[in-house]
């Protein structure tokens, strides 16, 4: 397994895969590539093309965790996996991870290009926002050992999961205990969007230094509040462009299934929806992956790179077991009218 040394000498592992050039993918909060799957198929599929960069951050699965925890603690881990690229690669981040990636960007002259889906951004009424001591109440139970109440305080006031629904959570012991074995890295991301999910509008300073082409991205069945905080981080980037992905008919109309019952051990919880597992297994990697392609104007010979919505929505209806074809058909790749398939 390919470790990476962090300024702290925190060992960062992650996993490579493919050849071109260089992805690194910044998951969100609690996700870690032994529990969640989705950053690994997406990496999967992105190495036909790209070499993919997919670790666990600081904290979780196979990397270290050297204490105290700091934001810049974070960045360094993200420039030593750009260093090992070689000195340059991309970054797509979500989540949480998304402003990681900016405030990495911000510093880091190696990353060239930025995606970001669904930015942990609350800046206005539109729901209600985290508390104002967010970031530190999560510190002091992670401190405390309260692993059980970090997550509970995480799902309930970040991710907007109604309190009633946590005891359904609680009963698949085996993603339970996955999230609350990663509970005390909740105060890290906390660290990085607690002061900009407080329903106020964005710094305009924060990002002034992200200069490099950055694409945020939004699903069109999103809450008004995810709208509303990716339209103002477009707003106060320097270069920024702005995307909302429609979707396919059936997965639009699953997300707007909010809170089917609350025996929720059937859901994948995503930006306060209730996702049936069985379909998210299938659906959610390939919108990642619609993200990703979207940033690459240039697939080293000035030949851009694009997938169109549609592969996403004939996509979803196919098989998740691909063959090499369908991988091909998946991606969508093009150059001018001929596909690379």
């Amino acid at each position: 397994m390919p470790t990476v040394t962090s300024t702290d000498d925190t060992k960062i592992a992650f996993d490579r895969v493919g050849s071109g050039p260089a992805v690194i993918l910044v998951n969100g909060a609690t996700a870690y590539r032994a529990f969640d799957p989705s950053m690994t198929h997406l990496a999967e599929l992105l190495g036909k093309h790209f070499t993919v960069y997919n670790y666990d951050r600081r904290g979780r699965g196979d990397s270290g965790d050297t204490r105290p925890f700091a934001k810049e603690r974070e960045i360094e881990d993200l420039q030593a996996l750009v260093e090992n690229a070689g000195g340059k690669a991309m970054v797509f981040g979500i989540s949480s991870g998304a402003v990681v990636s900016l405030d990495a960007t911000a510093v880091t002259p190696g990353i060239t290009r930025v995606a970001v889906y669904e930015p942990s951004l609350i800046v206005d009424d539109s729901r209600q926002s985290v508390p104002a001591d967010y970031a530190e109440h999560l510190m002091t139970l992670a401190a405390e050992g309260k692993r059980d109440e970090a997550v509970e305080y995480f799902l309930t006031q970040a991710v907007g999961i109604p309190s009633e629904y946590i005891g359904g959570m609680k009963q698949d012991q085996a993603m339970w205990s996955g999230v609350t074995g990663v509970a005390h890295t909740l105060a890290y991301d906390a660290a990085f969007v607690g002061d900009v999910m407080q329903g106020k509008p964005l710094p305009r300073d924060r990002w002034v230094n992200v200069t490099m082409p950055v694409l945020v991205v939004d699903g069109g069945a999103s809450d008004a509040w995810i709208h509303h905080g990716a339209d103002a981080l477009a707003n106060v980037l320097p270069h920024a462009s702005r995307h909302t992905l429609a979707g396919p008919p059936e997965l639009k109309s699953r997300n707007e299934r909010r809170f089917p019952q609350k025996d929720s051990r059937s859901c994948f919880f995503y930006q306060r929806r209730c996702i049936q597992l069985s379909s998210a297994v299938k659906a959610y990697p390939l919108l990642l992956l619609a993200q990703i392609n979207l940033i690459i104007p240039s697939h080293g010979n000035g030949v851009g790179v694009y997938l169109p919505e549609i592969y996403i929505a004939s996509m979803y209806t196919r098989s998740h077991s691909m063959s090499n074809r369908k991988d091909c058909y998946l991606l969508g790749l093009s150059r001018g009218n001929n596909s690379v398939c």
